[in-house]
């Protein structure tokens, strides 16, 4: 009865992680031909002028493994980069001074090279969590190469507002509640194994 009902938390406490695990951003990079600036305009979440402050890599985070204990501490191999960007001129989006968004790590994951200091037009879509991404296949490029959707889209608008406050992303509190059901399920399954072995004595 007590190896069933460990069972039973286990496939539970799994099954909770399955759920609510964080989904990171898949880049895939078979890029049909671009489409026109002013398509891409309208497409994106975000398009703007922006010199990068800051590149960070991926951090270890949680992972569920196939075998026991079916957690493992590491970096995902497709975990994306985050780059922050001081916003100079804006044509869409939230018109803020700072915007942090995603890319892929190389070329193969679709991550745009982003260079610290240098600038660039970035359009910028929303995931399936709702954070920032950018990725090769769309129109972001370095400045010197984005006179000609500029001319297209005239003057934009300078930001108005500070950068948002940092609060936990959902990737961040996702992984969190599937880490608390992964040690809940640990401690319980832990202490009725004590049990039967108690008994069985």
């Amino acid at each position: 009865m007590l190896h069933t009902w460990a069972r039973i938390w286990v496939a539970l406490g799994l099954a909770i992680c399955a759920v609510s695990w964080p989904v990171q951003p898949v880049f895939a990079c078979d890029c049909p031909t671009r489409i026109p600036a002013v398509d891409a305009l309208a497409d994106s979440h975000a398009v703007f002028v922006g010199t990068v402050t800051q590149v960070i890599g991926p951090q270890p985070s949680l992972q569920l493994t196939r075998r026991f204990p079916f957690l493992r501490y590491d970096t995902p191999p497709h975990a994306p980069l985050t780059i922050t960007l001081a916003v100079e001129q804006l044509w869409r989006g939230p018109p803020y001074r700072s915007i942090s968004l995603a890319t892929g790590r190389s070329y193969s994951q679709c991550g745009v090279p982003f260079q610290h200091g240098q600038q660039y037009l970035v359009y910028a879509y929303r995931n399936a969590v709702g954070e920032l991404v950018t990725h090769r296949c769309s129109r972001t490029v370095p400045i010197a190469r984005a006179r000609e959707d500029i001319a297209i889209f005239g003057a934009g608008t300078a930001p108005t507002q500070a950068a948002p406050p940092q609060q936990p992303s959902t990737a961040a509190l996702l992984a969190g509640l599937c880490s608390l059901a992964l040690v809940i399920t640990l401690v319980v399954t832990g202490g009725l194994w004590l049990r039967r072995s108690r008994r069985s004595s």
